[in-house]
């Protein structure tokens, strides 16, 4: 088995202040986003797997400016109200958990990226981390930062929150 590496991103700033998800991107965070689309355009990513927000869409859009790479949009990407239940944090998890595990094995060897909302990206890796959901407020995911998962048969959170000015290094 080969390794994937799994690029984890939360959208971009939006112009919007209360951050709605149907809100473009603020220019500079496309600007920003096209400076991680350079580092990835070294990287050859095969596919991006994106919410169907405008924000995340957006995001992917400028990510893969400098190279030609699939987008999918993907509902299990897609961000849920912040006041939501635990039992609904809990299914989330397991959803994009099962998520994330099909498309490392579907994309063996290759580098794929998902592009999602700061709640699920942090249930997401809280569960890589073993945390429990009452520490969801201790993954940091910040907008338009990277975060790397590698899959050996098992995957493994091997950087969080990287901004997007990193150096190449990071992305390896």
């Amino acid at each position: 088995m080969k390794t994937c590496i799994v690029y984890l991103m939360r959208h971009g700033q939006t112009q919007d202040a209360d951050d709605a998800h149907d809100s473009f991107l603020k220019d500079k965070a496309v600007r920003d986003l096209k400076n991680v689309g350079l580092v990835f355009r070294k990287r050859r990513m095969v596919r991006v797997y994106t919410s169907p927000s405008l924000c995340a869409v957006e995001t992917a859009r400028a990510i893969t400016h400098f190279q030609d790479v699939d987008i999918e949009l993907n509902r299990r990407l897609a961000d849920i109200p912040a006041d939501c239940t635990r039992e609904e944090l809990e299914t989330l998890q397991k959803s994009v958990s099962s998520f994330l595990h099909d498309l490392c094995v579907k994309h063996n060897g290759e580098r794929i990226c998902l592009v999602s909302h700061k709640l699920v990206l942090q249930v997401l890796m809280a569960d890589l981390l073993s945390l429990p959901l009452t520490r969801l407020k201790e993954v940091e995911v910040r907008h338009g930062t990277v975060s790397i998962a590698r899959y050996d048969g098992e995957i493994e959170l091997k950087h969080m929150d990287c901004p997007v000015n990193a150096q190449d290094a990071v992305f390896s």
